[in-house]
């Protein structure tokens, strides 16, 4: 079914601001989570929104500033919003690049976020590469392991074009766990459940395969350390809260290299070259990251309507009403 946009946003705000979030607040969260479906990653939408909405009383206050040696910021969220949270986060990490031409911010003390493609992107446009990152609750099992001791720990990075930035959002394992959370049924070989065997019933996962064997399990690793020890967060079985989870924001201005117009010219070319390369199958042509899903975005904002299927839109209904709170 088709769903007004404007309406959802409104309709969580409604909710958030029930909830006791601030309307800035409010609006800056129900806007992630309802592009997340605008963008087709149903997995970082309206169901994970629920499931966080009944956390969100649990606010302490905004974020502040823990450490600060210029370049390099760390913040305590207090409990804040996730993406109320990773929002000052991207605009710190903008202001400090620009500053030094490099800055790392780390986040702590949050509650979840969505998708990361909206910092990255944001990093992005204002000509800077964006790099993004967080650990998660154990969920992947190690390379040759069945027991959930990494997180899914995703990662996006964003360059800036000639035109629209170029994004990559990626999780480090098979699947999301928030793939949990919806009806479709689970892919194969890809969650495994206490006797280390794959299923497809969701309430048998204990653990999910990495992405790409024993690379991906590195990737995965070097990204929880960088979300982990470093900003002196819990690892693993430390765990033992989403407020345990630590967020790495990175931003490096090009022009410190050069003009950031050749910058941007470049990797345009580069990314025209990508796109028009020979594809195994002449009937589908080389994608980039990204490009489905701005496709559905345009159309939405063309429309002012997202798909919704009916059941995930009455569950985000009750949810909002508090049924489910």
């Amino acid at each position: 079914m088709k769903v007004s946009v404007d309406d959802l946003i409104q309709t969580a705000c409604r909710a958030l601001e029930a909830a006791g979030c601030p309307p800035a607040a409010a609006r800056i969260t129900a806007e992630h989570y309802v592009d997340a479906e605008r963008l087709g990653k149903q997995t970082h939408g309206l169901s994970k929104f629920c499931k966080e909405l009944a956390q969100y009383r649990q606010r302490d206050g905004e974020p502040v500033v823990v450490r600060d040696t210029g370049a390099c910021v760390l913040l305590d969220g207090q409990g804040e919003l996730g993406p109320v949270g990773a929002d000052l986060a991207v605009r710190l990490v903008i202001e400090r690049a620009r500053r030094h031409g490099i800055a790392l911010v780390g986040l702590t003390n949050i509650q979840r976020y969505g998708m990361l493609d909206p910092w990255a992107r944001r990093i992005a446009e204002a000509d800077l590469v964006g790099i993004v990152t967080n650990s998660c609750e154990p969920a992947v099992a190690p390379f040759g392991g069945t027991q959930a001791v990494l997180g899914t720990n995703p990662l996006a990075a964003g360059f800036p074009t000639s035109t629209t930035p170029l994004v990559i959002d990626m999780a480090t394992a098979k699947a999301p766990m928030s793939r949990l959370l919806l009806d479709d049924p689970l892919p194969e070989e890809t969650f495994l459940n206490g006797a280390g065997d794959y299923t497809t019933t969701p309430a048998e996962v204990r653990a999910v395969d990495g992405f790409g064997e024993h690379r991906g399990f590195l990737v995965g690793l070097v990204l929880q350390l960088l979300t982990g020890s470093l900003l002196g967060t819990p690892m693993g079985s430390a765990i033992r809260s989403p407020a345990d989870l630590g967020y790495f924001f990175v931003a490096v201005d090009p022009a410190r290299f050069g003009s950031i117009e050749d910058f941007k010219r470049d990797n345009s070319r580069f990314l025209a070259e990508l796109r028009h390369s020979r594809p195994k199958n002449p009937a589908v042509p080389v994608r980039l990251p990204g490009e489905e899903s701005g496709a559905r975005f345009a159309e939405t904002a063309r429309t002012g309507l997202v798909e919704l299927g009916e059941d995930r839109y009455r569950e985000f209904l009750r949810a909002c009403r508090g049924d489910d709170v």
